[in-house]
């Protein structure tokens, strides 16, 4: 399948492009129609295959770490600075963001010592630009032996493990920086079958309880 940011920039250039057709002396514009950008499914990473990167990123380790803990987009990552850690959460500037809008990132209080501990001698925690943390996101994964990964897999790879974990979607969507919950609603179908069916299954006695507390005039609306 074409990726879904080919597609896009594939439908730029034909909107750009003028097809005329001579015929009789008349000039004839052919319309390009808009055709609809097949959305990719999400794919995660195992916990197998986290260990696997984590020992195979050597001098990257912390840069792996950081994007497994905490879910950043690669521009987010490669403006953070040592300004914006602060305890138990990085502070995400509106300027780097996709969408404009500042938000608070929870990450573990060992990640935050890790992350103050990192010298890179610049204001910038990682000094690399976006495709330069791409590049290097794709040779760990290679050094790894899971082929040639890309830098959203390690995102969708947290936002599944905290689905997994029974974190709320709308706690996620946060995280994550999206405006609405439909892009992290993308994010179930990485769970499966089995995973669903234990969240639905531990659910069901919860909901039985309501139900008797109800009977019982235990419970106000």
């Amino acid at each position: 399948m074409v990726q879904e940011s080919r597609q896009r920039k594939l439908h730029a250039g034909l909107k750009r492009t003028h097809i005329l057709c001579f015929y009789k002396s008349i000039n004839v514009m052919v319309s390009i129609p808009r055709f609809t950008v097949l959305k990719e499914k999400p794919t995660a990473f195992t916990l197998d295959e986290c260990l696997k990167l984590i020992h195979a990123a050597g001098k990257h380790r912390l840069l792996i770490t950081t994007l497994l803990f905490s879910g950043l987009r690669a521009t987010e990552l490669s403006c953070l600075r040592y300004t914006d850690v602060a305890d138990g959460k990085l502070l995400i500037r509106a300027a780097y963001t996709k969408n404009s809008h500042e938000r608070h990132v929870t990450i573990p209080d060992s990640l935050v010592r890790e992350l103050r501990a990192h010298r890179s001698g610049s204001d910038r925690i990682f000094p690399f630009s976006r495709h330069g943390i791409y590049n290097r996101v794709r040779k760990v994964t290679k050094r790894a032996g899971l082929g040639s990964g890309w830098t959203h897999k390690l995102r969708s790879t947290y936002a599944t493990t905290l689905l997994q974990a029974g974190v709320d979607v709308a706690s996620v969507a946060h995280q994550l920086g999206h405006l609405s919950l439909q892009p992290t609603i993308r994010y179930l179908d990485t769970l499966g079958d089995k995973a669903l069916q234990q969240k639905i299954t531990s659910a069901l006695p919860r909901i039985g309880t309501l139900e008797e507390e109800s009977s019982n005039g235990n419970v106000h609306v």
